[in-house]
């Protein structure tokens, strides 16, 4: 198997002084800190890796320095696998982050106006997806409270459930005031149409 290539950040449509401050960042708010020993930040982009640096060290008693072939041990390897899929999805235009749930997306967002806040969430992976493929998101809502409401979400590819979710959304006040704020009577109607309903599924 052949090594990957490397290259330019800019060749790759990345900035080499942001780059610069993401391992700064990392230095300062993380190895400095005290709350890693080491980094090794290395991006692969377009087929070839346009950034691969070390930081810090891999063994403190020691003061062995991370090299870049240090082997790290980590655990809980879903949320970064999921969260890389996710970004791909994104990067090539099949999934949207900027959906607007309440409100018009004419109406001028206020700094200090309601936000809605992700509180808890809870995911369960039934199954292996595969990629490239088509993924279906049924989300529904199955509690609407005060201030908050919890949202009930599967994820479905060729007609069979991959994943589940259950979190729990909250509207609070941004700014000087920040706590929650009550639902208005519109909004717990818009949520009251997306209630869950027993049978439904995709297809």
């Amino acid at each position: 198997m052949l090594a990957p290539t490397s290259a330019s950040p800019e060749s790759a449509g990345m900035s080499s002084p942001a780059l610069a401050r993401v391992e700064a960042h990392l230095k300062h708010r993380y190895i400095e800190a005290g709350r890693f020993p080491g980094t090794h930040l290395l991006l692969y982009r377009r087929g070839k890796v346009v950034h691969n640096s070390v930081q810090g060290f891999a063994d403190l008693e020691r003061k062995a320095p991370v090299k870049h072939d240090t082997i790290f041990r980590i655990y809980s390897m879903t949320k970064p696998i999921t969260s890389v899929a996710f970004m791909m999805l994104f990067e090539e235009g099949r999934v949207d982050l900027h959906h607007r749930v309440f409100g018009s997306s004419a109406t001028p967002r206020s700094a200090h106006g309601p936000a809605l806040l992700l509180a808890t969430i809870t995911m369960e992976f039934v199954r292996e997806g595969r990629y490239p493929g088509s993924v279906e998101v049924a989300t529904a809502v199955t509690r609407v409270g005060r201030s908050s409401f919890d949202l009930a979400q599967a994820a479905f590819q060729d007609g069979a459930c991959i994943a589940l979710a259950d979190c729990v959304m909250v509207k609070a006040a941004r700014g000087p005031e920040v706590g929650p704020v009550s639902l208005t009577e519109a909004e717990r109607e818009t949520l009251a149409k997306l209630a869950f309903m027993a049978g439904y599924g995709p297809g």
